[in-house]
């Protein structure tokens, strides 16, 4: 089981990622910016296993919320994801984000986001 926290400003994603995560026995923390994300993480500190980060939202992007995290949490797993096809396929999001530990196109299949959780935090 992972502690998971998912910023993004989608409620039907969030709420379709959570009944997910949860199905399959992770417990899940919702927050729909980037800057909230941030101020979670710093209330709870380590009570988080993998941040999933929204790439376009209001309140602190999913790059922008990246570096921050990386400056005080640099080993901590993030999964950049985006539901923009145009931004998904773009060398920025491909080949940029190099501080991401992975990037995921939107709708992301159940089984293949447990599959980033598992890589991510089980080797």
């Amino acid at each position: 089981m992972a502690r998971l926290l998912l910023a993004d400003d989608d409620r039907l994603f969030c709420n379709a990622f959570r009944s997910g995560m949860i199905a399959l026995g992770h417990q899940v923390e919702t927050t729909s910016t980037g800057d909230m994300a941030l101020k979670r993480l710093q209330e709870i500190g380590g009570a988080i296993d993998l941040v999933f980060l929204d790439m376009l939202m209001g309140g602190g992007g999913g790059a922008i919320t990246l570096h921050r995290i990386r400056q005080i949490w640099p080993d901590l797993p993030v999964v950049v994801i985006t539901g923009q096809r145009e931004l998904a396929d773009s060398p920025l999001f491909t080949e940029g984000l190099q501080l991401a530990s992975e990037r995921l196109a939107k709708p992301a299949r159940l089984r293949e986001l447990d599959e980033v959780i598992h890589r991510l935090l089980c080797g």
